[in-house]
């Protein structure tokens, strides 16, 4: 389906990503599938919050995305979807307040950008924002969780057919 929206979150690339970091952690269905997973970052459960926040604090960024690489899906040599792995990995650590080294800050902010801005055409703007967003949320963050919300693809489809009717 590609991107329903500019968020961070906003497409399949991403969520496939968050699919992959969950199964990276160990914590893809948790608790038996009961409680969903991390997405929407402003809806996870208590518990798989926690259970998130220790796989993080136990691994490094790195072993993360080895752990994503060795699913197959995408490869290191793809700038685009590691740069997608960075974002996703910050939203996370970000939304379940797992630490976040120092290095991880400045690998997290060098990847706040799109390497296919043009492509967005009259809504390279908003992409633009959502990652300056992004940018300024890893900045910031010192380990009290934050949460950088993303349209779900029902949402942005709603909100295009109210467009329509207007």
């Amino acid at each position: 389906m590609g991107w329903w929206s500019e968020d961070i979150l906003g497409g399949d690339t991403p969520l496939d990503m968050m699919s992959g970091i969950e199964e990276a952690l160990g914590i893809r269905g948790y608790n038996n599938g009961r409680n969903g997973g991390l997405y929407p970052v402003d809806d996870i459960e208590k518990g798989l919050k926690t259970a998130a926040r220790e796989a993080i604090n136990s691994k490094t960024t790195q072993e993360v995305f080895e752990g994503v690489l060795s699913q197959n899906w995408f490869s290191a040599e793809d700038e685009e979807d590691c740069i997608i792995f960075d974002q996703v990995f910050a939203v996370i650590v970000m939304a379940v307040g797992a630490d976040m080294s120092k290095e991880d800050k400045a690998r997290f902010v060098a990847s706040s950008y799109d390497p296919d801005l043009d492509g967005w055409g009259g809504n390279k703007d908003k992409r633009q924002a959502a990652l300056d967003n992004l940018k300024e949320a890893i900045e910031a963050y010192d380990g009290t969780p934050i949460v950088i919300n993303s349209k779900g693809l029902l949402q942005a489809a709603c909100e295009a057919m109210d467009d329509e009717d207007d």
